[in-house]
């Protein structure tokens, strides 16, 4: 079975006056990690007012916590947490200096976590 990339899914539920500025695709690549297991479960999407995409989502793989982010011409990745069992159900935002604050689980201790 086929699978989305984390935004795709989400877009589908922002209102159609944030859709009609940006140009819609069907699918893009986010992260072209090439594993068997899930890379982009448990994500959250923000898009400042800049126009800026931001991600959040967990690399099963690596059981770890991601942020893509786009500006619109390409995609850049980096990794949040490493530790074991992080990174699911993140939520994310990010305040008017482009600063961005991560909040997500840590199955492995059983706790909340902050990244910022």
């Amino acid at each position: 079975m086929s699978r989305l990339m984390p935004y795709v899914v989400l877009m589908l539920w922002l209102p159609l006056s944030v859709l009609a500025s940006y140009e819609v695709s069907v699918m893009e690549v986010v992260d072209a990690t090439t594993s068997p297991y899930d890379v982009g479960e448990y994500s959250d999407i923000f898009i400042d007012p800049s126009g800026t995409i931001h991600i959040s989502y967990y690399d099963d793989f690596n059981n770890s916590l991601k942020y893509a982010s786009s500006d619109g011409i390409g995609w850049s990745t980096e990794l949040v947490d490493d530790g074991n069992q992080v990174g699911k159900y993140s939520s994310i935002a990010v305040n008017s200096s482009g600063e961005k604050s991560i909040i997500y689980y840590d199955e492995d201790n059983t706790s909340l976590k902050y990244a910022g």
